[in-house]
């Protein structure tokens, strides 16, 4: 299909539009994850002029069949979250959504490759239609698919026959990946109430859902290695009571202190409920990762001491 200059000056004039769509989807989805305590790595993109020419030039296809000018795309850890992602997203853009595709689905039982979830979403501007797709997989899928472009497998170019074993050899093993990092995680919720990694599993729901995205794991398994010998009952439904009493306060000091890296961890929450319920058995067990300088500056700022 030939290219003519109409294509070229009508993206140039749409795209600023295109690029209000990208912000504005991809707002709505990390405040909708974020309510919902999930962490998953949210980002846009419009195509550049030159780029979307030569799909429209490859493809053989209209400008206005392109349906990924602007493109939003979710990455999650787990499989499961998947499902999370997906009910969210099909209940938050119900009226919008064209077109939905499970290309997992796709592929059937029996053969391995690109896997995602797809949404054609169409946003209607002063009578325009624009669309904008959503692409929602996990962290190894994405992999995949990266690292499958850098091959340009996808392409007319005829591969032999031991290649494309080799190709699909490699996405088995990303996939395999995939399964057994979604295994792990679902051994590790069925640990007891007690182990500090559930606790730690707990407190990242509230910590995504009101504090932040992201924080220092090795900073976390510092201080919650060992903590459950501080508990004498289920310590997630005592941190969930300490929640449900004081969340507004948490909240406030938390907003006050940011700028120490300790009330930007989720486990700030625990160290708070400690420092009022079981303080001085805390102390000892701080006293053993950090100093208690660090310590009295987060009482003080809970309204308490370490005396």
């Amino acid at each position: 299909m030939p290219i003519n200059n109409n294509e070229r000056e009508r993206w140039e004039e749409e795209k600023p539009v295109y690029e209000e769509i990208g912000v504005d989807v991809s707002k709505k989805i990390i405040s909708v994850l974020k309510n919902r305590g999930v962490s998953a790595k949210v980002t846009y993109r419009t195509k550049e002029t030159d780029s979307l020419i030569k799909k429209i030039s490859r493809k053989e296809t209209e400008y206005e069949a392109i349906h990924d000018k602007v493109g939003v795309r979710i990455i999650s850890s787990f499989k499961e979250q998947l499902k999370v992602i997906d009910e969210l997203i099909c209940k938050e853009f119900c009226s919008e959504i064209k077109k939905r595709e499970n290309m997992s689905e796709a592929l059937g039982n029996n053969v391995f490759g690109y896997q995602a979830i797809h949404y054609d979403l169409c946003k209607t501007i002063d009578n325009v239609e624009y669309f904008c797709e959503i692409q929602l997989r996990t962290t190894c899928q994405d992999n995949w698919s990266e690292l499958s472009h850098a091959l340009a497998y996808k392409t007319e170019i005829d591969i032999p026959v031991d290649i494309m074993r080799e190709i699909n050899a490699l996405s088995a093993v990303f996939e395999l990946a995939d399964n057994q990092f979604q295994l792990i995680q679902t051994l590790i919720e069925k640990l007891p109430e007690t182990s500090p990694v559930r606790i730690l599993n707990f407190l990242e729901k509230f910590f995504y859902s009101k504090i932040g995205d992201s924080y220092d794991k090795e900073l976390s398994g510092n201080l919650l290695n060992g903590i459950d010998a501080l508990y004498d009952e289920n310590p997630i439904e005592v941190l969930q009571n300490f929640i449900d009493d004081n969340e507004g306060e948490i909240l406030k000091v938390i907003e006050t202190y940011k700028d120490n890296f300790f009330f930007t961890q989720p486990e700030i929450v625990l160290i708070l409920e400690r420092l009022q319920n079981r303080k001085y058995a805390f102390k000892g067990h701080w006293e053993n990762v950090y100093s208690l300088g660090e310590l009295e500056v987060i009482a003080n700022a809970w309204g308490t001491s370490l005396e």
